[in-house]
């Protein structure tokens, strides 16, 4: 069970860890969010390929270097941006290494995949 230290001590960390943090600097880590979410969703979502991963990659690379440009100021959903910027880098750096299709997640420069996505359009044709 909780101590009642434990309450002050919640009270005070969220008290300093809003100090300094202006509209701007919240906008500015949503905008970032919003960014990082669109990125691992057009480039590394279930549909990949080497170019849209290295992309994915590149555009992740890119959002963590604003935040630490443009926030110098630390709270909670900028810590929570920087934990999502780091899982976004690892799941894309370990669809770079898969190179072929497993699961849920196709990969378009797997070997033997155009020949399988020819079948497939095919297939369309035929019951269209």
């Amino acid at each position: 069970p909780p101590k009642k230290h434990d309450k002050k001590i919640a009270d005070k960390i969220l008290k300093y860890s809003n100090i300094n943090i202006n509209n701007d600097d919240i906008e500015t880590v949503e905008k970032l969010f919003d960014k990082l979410k669109a990125t691992m969703t057009e480039n590394a979502g279930i549909i990949r390929d080497k170019n849209k991963l290295k992309k994915a990659l590149y555009d992740v690379e890119t959002i963590e270097s604003e935040i630490y440009y443009k926030n110098e100021f630390l709270s909670k959903r900028k810590i929570e941006l920087l934990n999502a910027i780091t899982v976004a880098k690892e799941i894309v750096k370990a669809a770079q290494n898969r190179t072929f299709s497993v699961g849920a997640h196709f990969r378009l420069d797997s070997p033997n995949t155009q020949e399988n996505v020819n079948k497939e359009e095919n297939k369309y044709e035929i019951l269209a």
